[in-house]
């Protein structure tokens, strides 16, 4: 993942970065920072200038600790961000690690709440990368957007709900759950879901992992307000879709769209007259928000007690989440047994809410019994 770290990598940004700029054992942070702008700034070595914004990610508590140095910092990355890639003073493996650095410094920082015009025009820088799919050129840049939009998820649950589109829409009940953003800002069709539908290069894990954690912790919110308003008098037949078999279409489905939609047209959003007259146009306007119902975090993951009843769930809703595991489930034979793991430990809730058959999420995970590094065994 792009946010690795190790000692040893902290000593050879340290004697490579530091050592080579002035040889005097003693400076102070000030100077220190100041050497590793400048690296940054005017460099021409591309290893030295990833070198510096490694050390400065990794000790940037020690190095800036006050404002006046932190928006010194945030405008000398700005300026670096804004630079076209030419293959030589600006690569698409430099802009890489300039998104990490600059994701690790939001979150140290807090600027969730201490500066939130810059914390959501990162958020839309990021979003600005990873639209443009199946581009081969920037594929390592588009996956590395995809990590630094996870880790500011993971940290904040709930941030990017506006991503998933209207179509993950709730009822006013659920007031503790923040609604993809009305039509006059709205991301259209260009959505997560349709990101990962997209997708066929290698990277298309990032981007299945980034729709997977932030359409579950939507879930989680949901489930939980769900509860709150559960009817004590709601039994076995609790759920709304969970009891309908998944091979076939709920009454009230439009047909020709069941629940196993396949890749090639998620959610109905494309491919046909009837759901381009259905879909929102393109705003391309669409400016980033902070939900209201985003808290820091990172938040513990939430699922039910054994034993618990589901709680009642929209239908249209029930029908949008199963369409989305079945195509992150889809994109299983290609990825990796990491990836694999990292949903087969997050299954649990959508199973139980959904009622998914055993034999409709085995098969994606079975070969992972089988597995002969030590590494994946203790994994899983």
């Amino acid at each position: 993942y792009a946010f690795s770290w190790n000692e040893e990598s902290a000593e050879k940004a340290l004697k490579y970065v530091v050592q080579s700029r002035n040889s005097s054992e003693s400076m102070t942070e000030a100077q220190l920072l100041d050497i590793l702008l400048l690296t940054i700034l005017t460099e021409k070595d591309e290893v030295e200038r990833t070198s510096a914004l490694v050390f400065l990610e990794e000790h940037c508590a020690s190095l800036v600790f006050d404002y006046t140095r932190l928006q010194k910092v945030f405008f000398v990355l700005d300026n670096v961000l804004g630079s076209p890639v030419d293959g030589q003073s600006m690569t698409y493996t430099l802009k890489s690690q300039l998104l990490v650095t600059f994701t690790t410094l939001l979150i140290q920082f807090n600027c969730f709440e201490s500066d939130v015009p810059r914390f959501e025009g990162f958020v839309d820088v990021l979003y600005s990368h990873i639209k443009h799919t199946n581009r081969s050129a920037d594929r390592i840049l588009r996956s590395y957007a995809c990590e630094c939009l996870h880790e500011l998820e993971s940290w904040y649950p709930g941030l990017l709900f506006p991503l998933l589109g209207e179509d993950w829409s709730v009822p006013p009940i659920f007031q503790g759950v923040a609604a993809p953003t009305g039509p006059t800002n709205s991301v259209g069709v260009e959505t997560l879901g349709k990101f990962v539908n997209d997708e066929l290069l290698h990277v298309h894990e990032s981007y299945s992992r980034l729709f997977f954690t932030t359409f579950q912790h939507f879930t989680e919110q949901v489930v939980q307000e769900a509860i709150k308003y559960q009817p004590p008098q709601d039994g076995p037949d609790a759920l709304s879709m969970a009891a309908t078999p998944l091979a076939s279409t709920p009454p009230t489905s439009r047909p020709g769209s069941p629940p196993m939609t396949p890749r090639g047209g998620f959610g109905g959003m494309v491919g046909t007259p009837e759901a381009a007259a259905r879909s929102p146009p393109v705003n391309e306007s669409f400016k980033f928000h902070i939900p209201p119902a985003c808290h820091p975090g990172p938040e513990v993951a939430f699922d039910l007690a054994p034993g618990q009843t589901p709680p009642r769930l929209p239908r249209k809703l029930v029908r949008t989440m199963t369409r989305s595991i079945s195509l992150v489930l889809e994109t299983m034979p290609t990825s990796s047994s990491w990836t694999k793991i990292f949903f087969a430990e997050r299954l649990s809730l959508f199973i139980r809410v959904l009622a998914l058959p055993c034999r409709v999420v085995f098969h994606h995970f079975s070969p992972l019994l089988y597995a002969s590094r030590p590494s994946l065994l203790h994994a899983f």
